[in-house]
């Protein structure tokens, strides 16, 4: 009988070992200025024109991005999201990120103040793990990206609109994925385009960025706590 309920005992740690996720840490923060004009394939000139424009700053578009996060998405969380210090604060966390990313990649992705560029591969989640595994049990890769999507066009001359898709990943200490979560969203004005000529300018397209994502961050409050509460359910499982 004793033994019997040492074992029960033993299959109850267990299972709240590793169903639990208590704590999450927010290891990256980022909005790329590449857009995706695939649909449109003789403009791909005037989009790297538009990428290199200094102009065209998602500075503010990830500020936002962080404090919806922290401030407002994470209510519907059933974890909490340690401190950011704690991560952009780090002196090896900083330093990792010096060595992985290159000036052109920094150029290219937007973070707010003290975050990294990471992308989600076995490598950059092996580091978090080592990194920040005695403070969290989840690693939190957050993310925004745009493309162009038509809405009329005749004889190569229309109207599109800019598309954001917002995307929160979490990571457990072994790497894998235990809740993904990206919706996507249109800009609510157009731009009018003209294939084969296009001038993609900056103080048209970043209004049409901002709009997207903050149509995009609406879906995601919506869509959060039917997601989370399938993470939990999966967890426990």
């Amino acid at each position: 009988m004793k033994k019997s309920l040492f074992i029960v005992s033993l299959l109850l740690i267990y299972s709240v070992t590793f169903s639990q996720l208590d704590k999450v840490a927010v290891v990256t923060i980022n909005a790329s200025k590449y857009i995706d004009a695939s649909e449109f394939g003789t403009i791909t000139a005037a989009m790297a024109v538009l990428s290199d424009d200094p102009k065209f700053d998602l500075t503010e578009i990830v500020a936002k991005f962080r404090n919806q996060l922290f401030d407002d998405f994470s209510k519907d969380f059933t974890f909490e999201l340690i401190d950011e210090k704690i991560v952009t604060g780090n002196q090896d966390y900083g330093n990792y990120g010096v060595l992985t990313n290159t000036s052109i990649t920094n150029f290219y992705h937007l973070m707010p103040e003290g975050y990294q560029y990471l992308v989600n591969d076995k490598k950059n989640k092996a580091k978090m793990s080592e990194l920040f595994g005695d403070v969290a049990e989840g690693f939190m890769f957050a993310e925004i990206g745009y493309s162009l999507e038509k809405k009329i066009e005749l004889a190569g001359f229309g109207i599109a609109y800019v598309r954001s898709w917002v995307m929160l990943r979490i990571f457990n200490k072994e790497g894998k994925k235990i809740f993904d979560l990206r919706v996507y969203a249109k800009s609510t004005g157009t731009f009018k385009f003209a294939l084969g000529g296009a001038v993609l300018k900056a103080e048209e397209i970043l209004p049409l960025c901002e709009e997207a994502t903050d149509n995009a961050f609406i879906k995601m409050k919506k869509k959060l706590p039917k997601s989370i509460k399938k993470m939990d359910k999966k967890l426990k499982k």
